[in-house]
């Protein structure tokens, strides 16, 4: 299944393999790949029966567990934790479910715990993005400044921090024209906004964010403000000509 094809299309092959060979390999599958189209489409409540299934016929896959710990993880951090350990337990190079259960302690606020498990991680696949930007949130909360914010520097662009593309290269402090666009939710965009005054200094900004922020940065500084951080077009790639792009949480490191 090529991961660009429309989720409905994805389901309908899964679910005429299943069809096929009901008690087979394949079968078993094409049910798991249900059970990731679910996750794409944050339906976890599906997903995760759809993978309790999925464990009961095979309950030695270590990937089944990790992904129903990954469907949990907003609502019982705690269970999510025991699946995680499930996952790893049953392979113990699975890099990505310490650094899921690692993100369990850091939302139960246990950042040293995350610390730990993210090492973990990091030592069975050093370009594991998510473990690094779990470790640097835990760094953060335990006052670890420097170490804290250059591993979330590095992890632009993980599952919570979206990383939009407008065809120019990423900012690093030169002066000139930047596109500043929000990233994660609309209390994160309030916050890094205070940042916006840093940057202002010395570059000319543009802002896309969050159209629901847009009437309130407009009001709030004396730059263009574009609402349209969701939109796959926006109108500002015409309005103006930039040198740069940056989000806002992605502050400029010094050498």
């Amino acid at each position: 299944l090529q991961c660009s094809m429309m989720p409905d299309e994805a389901l309908r092959i899964c679910s005429h393999v299943m069809d096929e060979d009901m008690d087979g390999t394949f079968g078993q599958m094409a049910l798991f790949m249900s059970g990731y189209i679910m996750m794409g489409a944050e339906r976890y409540g599906l997903a995760y029966h759809i993978y309790e299934r999925c464990a009961q016929l095979n309950p030695l896959v270590s990937e089944v567990w990790s992904n129903m710990g990954m469907c949990l993880e907003e609502y019982d951090p705690y269970k999510a934790m025991r699946l995680f350990q499930r996952a790893y337990q049953l392979k113990p190079d699975n890099a990505s479910a310490y650094a899921n259960e690692a993100l369990m302690h850091l939302m139960t606020a246990n950042p040293s715990r995350c610390i730990e498990l993210c090492d973990k991680a990091l030592s069975l696949d050093p370009e594991l993005r998510a473990a690094k930007h779990n470790k640097g949130l835990a760094q953060i909360m335990n006052r670890e400044w420097a170490e804290g914010w250059k591993n979330y520097y590095d992890t632009l662009g993980v599952k919570h921090r979206e990383k939009r593309n407008y065809g120019l290269p990423e900012w690093n402090g030169e002066p000139g024209k930047v596109v500043v666009y929000g990233e994660q939710g609309v209390g994160d965009e309030i916050m890094f906004a205070s940042c916006l005054p840093d940057i202002m200094r010395t570059n000319e900004v543009v802002l896309d964010c969050d159209s629901r922020l847009a009437g309130l940065f407009d009001r709030s500084f004396d730059i263009p403000v574009y609402g349209t951080r969701y939109q796959q077009e926006t109108p500002l790639i015409d309005d103006h000509e930039f040198d740069y792009q940056c989000a806002i949480g992605q502050q400029h490191l010094e050498n």
